[in-house]
């Protein structure tokens, strides 16, 4: 007889090998904990990667916008620079004729 209240560990490892199946049913419980969380695992880091990739996309498909935002700024501005300095030039040949070179 064991002395669950004393030495449970030791009364616990008596019973076991008391049934030797369970030996072989808890190690093949064991295996499979070990594969579902291999597999876990795996599938996580699958994920991580994919969420990785989509937030680049994201970043990447933002700053394309932004490439084309500041793309047309410039342009408007360079046209409305180019458009003062037509007028400026129209005023100066307005006021002083051609000019000499």
């Amino acid at each position: 007889m064991c002395n669950w209240g004393a030495t449970p560990r030791a009364c616990f490892l008596a019973e076991v090998q008391k049934h030797p199946k369970l030996m072989i049913e808890a190690k093949i419980l064991e295996d499979s904990i070990k594969q579902k969380q291999a597999q876990i695992l795996r599938s996580t880091c699958y994920m991580a990667n994919a969420v990785e990739h989509l937030l680049f996309e994201i970043a990447w498909q933002e700053i394309r916008q932004e490439e084309a935002r500041i793309s047309r700024i410039v342009r408007r501005d360079q046209a409305k620079f180019s458009n003062l300095i037509d007028r400026g030039h129209e005023v100066h040949f307005a006021r002083c004729g051609p000019c000499r070179i």
